[in-house]
């Protein structure tokens, strides 16, 4: 490691020195980087011990073939998917429209494609007590909100 310093110590002084002496002529950008790349081809010698392990390590990591089988189903993911959505509806109506969380309840559909994707179907908003809210204006904005059909159920 010592021998390493040194020789990084001689090469910047060298290429130092040797810029110093030739001044703004005509070729000192070339030198210049010319001594750059001197001084980074000696910084490279001492990564090159380095590179090596680590790809000494890398080579000793076992391939997989394949992948360990999921018990997750497309059920599964519409389910949650659905739940989820039902979730942040509640919070957005109540955050957005004041509504209380304990008299309101929300439900979402969803459909899937030939290809898997999934899309929203509707939602039902079910206030379970009286409210002094505007049904229509969360169910219009729910619909623009989610691009889906807005039920909106009240007593």
């Amino acid at each position: 490691m010592s021998d390493y310093i040194i020789s990084l110590l001689c090469v910047a002084i060298f290429t130092g020195i040797i810029t110093a002496l030739i001044g703004a002529g005509p070729f000192y950008s070339s030198l210049k980087a010319l001594c750059g790349l001197t001084v980074l081809l000696t910084v490279t010698t001492m990564l090159s011990p380095v590179l090596s392990s680590i790809t000494d390590i890398v080579s000793k990591i076992p391939e997989i073939d394949e992948l360990p089988e999921s018990n997750v189903t497309d059920e599964t993911v519409v389910h949650e998917t659905a739940k989820y959505i039902s979730i942040y509806t509640k919070d957005f109506i109540c955050t957005r429209f004041g509504a209380d969380k304990n008299i309101l309840s929300v439900s979402t559909t969803l459909s899937t494609d030939e290809n898997g994707n999934i899309s929203i179907k509707s939602v039902t908003v079910n206030f379970t007590a009286k409210t002094d809210l505007n049904l229509e204006e969360i169910s219009s904005v729910i619909s623009e909100t989610l691009m889906c059909e807005c039920i909106v159920l009240s007593p």
